[in-house]
């Protein structure tokens, strides 16, 4: 549906811009067409330079970037916009298609899981860059939205199935993170024949909670489905997505708030939302298995890398339980931690050069 909006709403641009031009300028053909096409790329300038100005105001607490980087940064905006919403999106079966899997027998293929309240669009950037140094790509959406985590290993065994049927590989690596990073831990202790090398990103495994709370979260979940208010907010512009963003993580940068946010949001009626399903922010009614779940970790057999953020919010509450982390850590039989510092819960946001170089040493191995 957004694809065909876009064709007709460049469609109507184009002929309304070339009948100002053959009634205010005695042109050619051939002229007005560039005429008409450059007043849609200008157009389109005019709202990066509008956008920009209203970020200016709304700056986040991070370091400026100073004018050179910033001019750039607005050029590459320019091209993300017309590269997205003029070449792309309008014509997305010819440009995005499914994961591009191949035959991929040397060395084997990559599954990317996302976490918590995300998409597969939350790889865009990885993906694209792993596929550019010749790896093997899969991507997976966690279904139904709402679900225990351990649901999702069935979702997750199907698409590795597909993967490994697709590109003739016997094994696979599994790379995820947070919630997805539990899902892939879990399986790679269920199937760990099928699993190379495993990434886990800021995935230890969930809190326990107290018995006694179970009524209380019951009842807190029954209110939640029963009101319903299942929506993220929206935004008049991306530019604003982004903006929040990195209010709330100042180590992002405005470039890359920028990147993910054209790629992790969606056009609404009245504007733009995250492209999550908000459901995933509901409580969990069923208490957490860690000791099932540490069974699990305890069959894994492939390499694992432990990546965590020093400054994640995860690992406050562990800095007050070392003993926790570490035995949670403990159950991979070979394991390599590493902390990445200035770095909070979302590695591939806030340090994402020095996640690619970890897992690119990870994978060499």
């Amino acid at each position: 549906m957004l694809a065909i909006g876009l064709r007709i709403l460049i469609g109507l641009e184009i002929v309304l811009y070339a009948t100002l031009a053959v009634r205010f300028v005695d042109a050619s053909p051939f002229l007005v067409g560039l005429i008409a096409v450059s007043a849609l790329l200008a157009v389109r300038f005019s709202l990066t330079l509008l956008t920009y100005a209203f970020a200016w105001k709304y700056q986040s607490p991070a370091p400026p970037l100073g004018p050179a980087r910033t001019l750039r940064m607005i050029a590459a905006e320019w091209g993300a916009f017309i590269a997205n919403f003029v070449v792309v999106s309008p014509f997305e079966k010819l440009w995005m298609g499914p994961d591009r899997l191949r035959p991929s027998v040397e060395r084997p293929p990559l599954l990317l899981v996302h976490g918590y309240g995300c998409s597969r669009a939350a790889w865009w950037w990885l993906r694209h860059r792993l596929e550019a140094q010749g790896w093997v790509v899969a991507t997976i959406n966690l279904e139904p939205i709402y679900t225990d985590i351990e649901h999702y290993v069935g979702p997750l065994a199907q698409r590795i199935d597909t993967v490994l049927a697709e590109t003739g590989a016997v094994r696979l690596i599994l790379v995820g993170h947070s919630m997805g990073a539990i899902v892939a831990s879990l399986y790679a202790g269920v199937r760990p024949e099928r699993i190379a090398r495993l990434a886990n990103l800021e995935g230890f495994g969930l809190w326990v909670s107290a018995p006694g709370e179970t009524p209380d979260r019951f009842d807190t979940w029954l209110k939640q489905i029963r009101d319903d208010n299942s929506s993220f907010r929206h935004y008049a512009r991306r530019e604003d997505f982004a903006t929040r963003m990195c209010r709330d993580n100042p180590r992002l940068t405005a470039e890359r708030a920028a990147f993910i946010a054209k790629h992790a949001t969606l056009p609404v009626d009245d504007g733009f939302a995250f492209a999550g399903d908000p459901r995933h922010r509901w409580i969990n009614p069923v208490l957490y298995p860690l000791d099932e779940a540490k069974a699990c970790w305890r069959r894994v057999t492939a390499p694992t890398l432990w990546v965590a953020g020093r400054d994640s919010v995860l690992m406050k509450p562990f800095a007050a339980n070392p003993d926790d982390y570490r035995a949670r850590m403990g159950c991979f039989a070979k394991v390599r931690e590493v902390l990445i510092d200035d770095c909070g819960h979302n590695p591939h946001h806030d340090q994402p050069e020095q996640l690619a170089a970890r897992l690119g040493e990870f994978f060499a191995e």
